[in-house]
């Protein structure tokens, strides 16, 4: 048996604050599709900056802790979140300077068992 994507998205921030969090949210399309919850996640940081990324879960460190931490030119790839899915990605800039527009690429996919 092998897995296959049948839904992905590609999506590029905006410019992030220090603070300030970027939501990546295919909810309306992906419902129309009936592709949620997702189950694939690659994130690239082209960043100097440090960020947290939260599955679902609004992002604030003193009540819960992020899903993953992403350190600066790093990309995280999690080619099948066993067990793990998500509709909303929330990506927080930790660190002390701004992120330009298009320095974060987050790509979301649903991947399902074909016999």
């Amino acid at each position: 048996m092998a897995n296959k994507e049948v839904y992905v998205d590609k999506k590029f921030n905006t410019e992030i604050l220090t603070g300030k969090v970027f939501i990546v949210d295919v909810q309306d399309e992906a419902d129309k599709n009936d592709y949620l919850p997702l189950n694939k996640l690659r994130i690239a940081n082209r960043s100097s900056e440090v960020l947290y990324i939260y599955l679902d879960s609004l992002p604030d460190s003193s009540v819960n802790a992020p899903d993953y931490v992403l350190g600066a030119e790093q990309v995280l790839d999690e080619g099948l979140l066993e067990g793990t899915q998500f509709n909303t990605v929330y990506v927080l800039n930790t660190g002390a300077g701004t992120i330009v527009a298009k320095d974060i690429i987050v790509r979301v996919a649903k991947a399902e068992e074909i016999k």
